[in-house]
This record gives structure tokens, sequence and C-alpha cells, in this order.
């Protein structure tokens, strides 16, 4: 396991418009793990909802439950969206991620909608496996 590391607005840009799904993967899930505007994190995600490869669109899904669990708000009907579209047209591995994420936005989001004391996830620092 590796820490996420935090990166700036321009570096996550930046990694979004190269070709390599590694850089891609990296840069969304660092904007969903770290960037406190969740509205222009998911609208990464949208972004590459219908993405090519596999390890992007795990991305993607893994980075709707972060939201999820880091904020306790999300546009539930573009993420719903998003995991429903994922399901349909992914491999098992994405699959899972995506029904994790839906698990993710009932507990965080739903249950906090209904009124329950439900807490967040809080964010590792980057350093944490030295610590």
């Amino acid at each position: 396991m590796t820490a996420i590391r935090c990166r700036s607005r321009e570096e996550i840009i930046a990694s979004l418009s190269k070709e390599s799904p590694n850089e891609i993967r990296d840069a969304l899930i660092s904007a969903c793990y770290w960037d406190k505007d969740w509205k222009w994190a998911l609208q990464q995600l949208r972004k590459f909802a219908e993405h090519g490869d596999d390890l992007v669109l795990w991305a993607v899904a893994t980075g709707v439950g972060f939201i999820a669990a880091f904020n306790g708000e999300i546009d539930e009907h573009e993420a719903r969206s998003i995991l429903t579209q994922l399901r349909a047209n992914a491999n098992s591995a994405v699959a899972a991620a995506a029904e994790e994420a839906e698990a993710d936005i009932e507990h965080f989001v739903g249950h906090r909608q209904r009124g329950e004391d439900v807490a967040l996830i809080e964010r590792l620092p980057e350093d944490w496996l030295l610590l």
C-alpha cells in the first residue's frame, strides 16, 4: 500500500491530460482524496467515466467513494449515474469498486441526510507510512 500524494490542481490537471492510465489514476485519486472542493473532483471523475482503461475506471469508482466518505455529501444523481455506467461496462474489479462507492454514499451521505450521526473518514497524512 502506498500513501496518496497531495497534488496541486495544476499538477492534477497536467496529469489528467496525459495518456498514461497510471498518471490519470493517481491524479483522480489525489483530487478526490485531498481537494476540499468535492464538486470539482466529481467533475473530473465524470470526464473519465467512459475511459477505455480499467485502471482509470477503478479510480473513478474509488474516487466517488472517497468524496462521500470524506465530505459526507455528494451530488447523488451525478454520482449514481457514474457508478451505474461503470457497473454496466466494466470488469469485476471496477464493478466491485462501484458497488463499494454506492455503499459509501448510502452510509456517509444517506445516513447523515436522515439526521443520523455518522462520523466521516479522516484523511491520513501523506507520510502516514513513515509514522
